[in-house]
C-alpha cells in the first residue's frame, strides 16, 4: 500500500509544482483536479489493501489456546482418627501399714546392788590393849532430852581435822560408848583400815595400832562390850553421816568401829545406827586414805573432857 502512494503522488505533485512555477494557474488547477480522484482511488485501494493485509496478519496469528480447565481434584478427606481413650487407672489405695505388735520388753528385774555394809566382826574377847579409864569425879547421868549435842574432833595428822556432832537423843547408848572410848584415849594411834569409793571410810579398830592393813584380824576388833542397835528413820545416811559398824548377821554387835558416808547411802537406812554427822572437815574426809592414823581426839563441846566415875560406858545418857 505504501508503495502505491509513493509512486503515484510524486508524479502528480511534480506536474502540479511545474505548473505553479510557470505561474500557469489553470494548468495547476487542472492537474490538481486530475490528482484528486486519483488519490481518492488510491486511498480506497490502499484502504482495501490495508484491510487485506490486516486480515492476512490476523490469519497468520495462531489462535490463543483455550484456557485449560484443571481437572477437578477430589478433596482428600482424612480418615477419622479414633480418639484414644486412656484406660481408667484404678487408684491404688495403699493398705494401711499395721505395725507389727512389739512385745513390750520387760526388763529383767535388776537386783539392787547393795554396797557391802560395814562389816565389823564381833571382836574376839581378848588381845586389844586394855583401856584403863582415868579416875574422875562422879557426875550425875543427864537425860538425853536435856543436853545439847556433844561435838568431838578427830585429827588425822597432816590430813587435817574432822569435826562430828553426835546425836544422844537418837542413839543414847551408841553416843555414850563413843564418848567413853574417845575420852579414854581409845582411838589415838588407830588408823582408817577401809576406804570404798562412793561408799564409806571406816576406822576405830584397836588392832590397827599394831597390825598392818592386810592382816586378817584388822576389821574385827572392838572394846570389851557391844552396843545394841538403835536404828532410826529420823536421820538418814546422807553424805557425811556417821554410823556404827557391826556384824551384818547381828544387829546388836556394834562396838568401837565407825564409818563416814562419802555419798548418800539410803539402802543402809533402818539397818545401821546413825549416831552423828560431820559438821567440819568433810573435804578432809574425801582425802583420807587407808593407813591414815588418828593422832588426837578432843571433846569440843557438850560433854565433859573426862569420863564420870562409877558410870558404865553405855549409861552416860538415859535412853
Amino acid at each position: 500500500v505504501t508503495g502505491v502512494q509513493t509512486c503515484a503522488l510524486p508524479i502528480w505533485s511534480s506536474a502540479a509544482e511545474a505548473a505553479l512555477a510557470a505561474d500557469d494557474l489553470n494548468t495547476a488547477e487542472q492537474r490538481l483536479d486530475v490528482l484528486e480522484p486519483a488519490t481518492e482511488g488510491l486511498a480506497v485501494r490502499a484502504g482495501r489493501a490495508v484491510d487485506e493485509a490486516a486480515a492476512l496478519s490476523l490469519a497468520s496469528i495462531p489462535a490463543a489456546p483455550a484456557p485449560a480447565t484443571p481437572e477437578p481434584v477430589e478433596p482428600v478427606t482424612p480418615e477419622p482418627v479414633e480418639p484414644v481413650t486412656p484406660e481408667p487407672v484404678e487408684p491404688v489405695t495403699p493398705e494401711p501399714a499395721t505395725p507389727e505388735p512389739v512385745e513390750p520388753v520387760t526388763p529383767e528385774p535388776v537386783e539392787p546392788v547393795t554396797p557391802e555394809p560395814v562389816e565389823p566382826v564381833t571382836p574376839e574377847p581378848a588381845t586389844p590393849e586394855p583401856v584403863t579409864p582415868e579416875p574422875a569425879t562422879p557426875a550425875p547421868t543427864t537425860p538425853a532430852a536435856d543436853v545439847e549435842n556433844p561435838v568431838i574432833a578427830f585429827t588425822f595428822g597432816d590430813r587435817g581435822t574432822v569435826t562430828m556432832e553426835l546425836y544422844p537423843k537418837i542413839a543414847p547408848r551408841t553416843v555414850s560408848s563413843i564418848l567413853y572410848l574417845a575420852r579414854a584415849g581409845f582411838y589415838e594411834r588407830t588408823y582408817i583400815h577401809r576406804r570404798q569409793e562412793r561408799f564409806v571410810i571406816q576406822g576405830g579398830d584397836p588392832f590397827t595400832r599394831t597390825l598392818p592393813p592386810d592382816d586378817p584380824k584388822v576389821g574385827t576388833g572392838g572394846p570389851d562390850w557391844t552396843v545394841p542397835a538403835e536404828f532410826s528413820r529420823v536421820v538418814s545416811h546422807e553424805r557425811g553421816a556417821v554410823g556404827l559398824a557391826r556384824d551384818p548377821a547381828d544387829p546388836d554387835s556394834g562396838g568401837s568401829q565407825f564409818y563416814i558416808c562419802l555419798e548418800p547411802q539410803p539402802t543402809l537406812d533402818g539397818s545401821y545406827t546413825v549416831f552423828g554427822k560431820v559438821i567440819g572437815g568433810l573435804d578432809v574426809v574425801d582425802t583420807i586414805q587407808i593407813g591414815d592414823r588418828i593422832t588426837e581426839v578432843k571433846i569440843v563441846s557438850g560433854a565433859a573432857e573426862k569420863n564420870p566415875a562409877g558410870v558404865a560406858p553405855l549409861d552416860l545418857y538415859t535412853p
